[in-house]
């Protein structure tokens, strides 16, 4: 969401948004300071998936597994740290 739509929400909206991304101390960020954490949290969210395409769903083989076609990259990055199905 862009910053003005997040502003225009209601607090109640935006502290479930916030729940749901995880952000610490939610419920005492004021209006503001929500919008900008959440939008940061996304920017950071959609970083990582656009860093992990490559690895995931038809780029090829992600660190040696043979089965990545399928995965979502937060599935291949879980894998990746886990060390599971590593060939």
């Amino acid at each position: 969401m862009k910053i003005l739509e997040l502003e225009n929400e209601p607090l109640s909206k935006l502290r479930a948004i916030a729940k749901s991304l995880n952000i610490p101390n939610y419920n005492r960020l004021k209006k503001e300071s929500l919008a900008m954490m959440i939008r940061e949290a996304e920017a950071q969210k959609d970083a990582l998936v656009t860093a992990l395409e490559p690895f995931a769903g038809g780029g090829g083989h992600a660190y040696g597994y043979d089965d990545c076609r399928h995965c979502t990259a937060y599935q291949v990055l879980a894998r990746v740290r886990s060390g599971e199905g590593k060939q």
